[in-house]
């Protein structure tokens, strides 16, 4: 994807200028022209490609000055270099944004501008972007990978609250990466040297989760038989990642909204207040205003959470990624799994006009499993059939659904890996059981035992007892 400069000057259409300035431009950078300051941030809005602005400091009859459109932009776009276009008449003006309060990349005397000097100012600030938002894209364990412009923008926000302090919340369907994008918003945080912590919500049984939480004394319950940190206390001075935040129970919000607000917690059975310097971001594949209205999510927890937000779109609304994305895991698959196989074009044309109802978690499965499951170096349309050809009434429910029960049942998946994926929402979860269930009894030649069934989901035999029991299954029935 080519890049873009945005030009901001009420005079560009004098004199020629822009032919002059398109003459100076490197080959691989398109720029878009403004006369107006104030529109700076719609025309940014409406190019995401945009890593460099040339703003000029004065414009006539205009309500907004650049000093003004460059406070703007900051606060929205931190990462964006902008050059300065001067008159002798503002260039202490130039200075101070560029030298003392680093605003801005560069300044230029408009009527001194020099093509060579312009062209590789343009190539210097756009590498010093890219290498910024090549910074922001890793993580320790990937890399969050697409060009598209809904991707471009959730960087952009990423890398504004990596800057901060505050609560972030990330919205978006199972599978789209929000740890992902957590771990990045951390290693680009002033904590990056302290530790990162996951917690999901959901994977916890009830009884337990005060204590994963914020840890126990011994003697607080049965079994509680040293002291031991919770995962607040792992992560002081990082960051906690709570993913599937609707799972908390009702008291367990009313503890963590004093953690927020207070920054204090006690361990479970303990008396002695320690003090949290922990960083929260957020995450759910569902509606947390709809849980707030339905009186199944705290208000005032919400508000606390919700200080940033960041919604990651899913893959069908940015096809433009699924090409870089097969490109890294197919080169990730091959280097794990000792092959060099690559898709050939109407396989990838196929998997990106593919909906992915399970983004882009789906996605890598499916690469791994026709890599597995396929003689050829060269995988063609008919090792991706199982995309088209699974599921009841052929629907892209019916499709992840038949998909996950296969990935279980060959220990590609986990239950909390399917917990992951479906949230809250029992029905989907319910199948997959009862599809688990049934390919091992035709594996095993009769009912697999609660062992075969717990090895099979990689969790403990007491856990699946409840997991079974939320969803109204027993093993006798089959």
């Amino acid at each position: 994807m080519s890049s873009k400069i945005l030009v901001l000057d009420d005079r560009w259409r004098q004199e020629h200028w822009k032919e002059s300035f398109d003459d100076w431009l490197p080959k691989s950078v398109d720029a878009v022209y403004e006369e107006f300051g104030f529109k700076a941030l719609e025309r940014l809005s409406e190019n995401p490609e945009v890593k460099l602005i040339f703003l000029d400091l004065q414009f006539e009859n205009q309500p907004e000055q650049g000093e003004q459109i460059l406070n703007k932009i900051k606060a929205q776009y931190p990462d964006l270099r902008v050059i300065i276009l001067t008159s002798v008449n503002d260039s202490q003006l130039a200075l101070r944004l560029v030298h003392d309060q680093k605003k801005a990349y560069y300044y230029f005397f408009k009527d001194a501008l020099d093509p060579d000097q312009v062209k590789k100012l343009i190539e210097n600030a756009i590498e010093s972007y890219d290498l910024q938002a090549e910074a922001i894209r890793k993580t320790d364990i990937g890399m969050i990978v697409g060009e598209s412009p809904a991707l471009i923008e959730v960087l952009r926000l990423t890398e504004r609250a990596s800057l901060v302090d505050s609560t972030v919340l990330l919205t978006g369907e199972s599978g789209t990466g929000k740890e992902l994008l957590a771990r990045a918003i951390h290693l680009n945080s002033r904590r990056n040297h302290k530790p990162f912590v996951a917690v999901n919500c959901g994977a916890i049984p009830e009884e337990l989760i005060e204590s994963e939480f914020f840890g126990h004394v011994k003697g607080a319950f049965t079994n509680a038989l040293t002291d031991r940190r919770g995962r607040f206390e792992m992560a002081e001075g990082g960051t906690i990642f709570l993913d599937e935040v609707p799972e908390m129970t009702a008291p367990l919000q009313v503890k963590l909204l004093r953690v927020l607000e207070l920054g204090e917690f006690e361990r479970v059975g303990g008396e002695k207040t320690l003090k949290a310097n922990v960083r929260v971001v957020a995450a759910t594949n569902r509606l947390l205003e709809i849980l707030v209205k339905e009186g199944k999510f705290r208000d005032d927890l919400y508000y606390r959470l919700n200080v940033l937000s960041i919604h990651i779109p899913p893959l069908r609304d940015r096809r433009a990624d699924v090409i870089p994305l097969v490109t890294y895991f197919m080169e990730r698959l091959n280097n794990a799994l000792g092959e060099a196989k690559e898709v050939s074009e109407d396989a990838l044309d196929l998997l990106v006009r593919h909906a992915w109802p399970g983004n882009i978690r789906q996605l890598e499965h499916a690469l791994e499993r026709a890599i597995v499951n396929s003689a050829r170096d060269i995988l063609s349309v008919d090792d991706f059939k199982f995309l088209t050809s699974l599921g009841e009434d052929n629907n892209a429910a019916g499709q992840l659904i038949s998909q996950w029960i296969d990935d279980a049942v060959s220990g590609r998946a986990s239950w909390n890996d399917i917990r992951r994926e479906f949230g809250a929402t029992g029905d989907g979860r319910k199948k997959i059981m009862e599809g688990v269930i049934t390919a091992l009894k035709q594996r095993l030649g009769g009912r697999p035992s609660g062992s075969d069934l717990a090895d099979a989901l990689d969790i403990k035999r007491n856990y699946l007892n409840q997991i079974l029991k939320s969803l109204d299954l027993q093993l006798r029935d089959f």
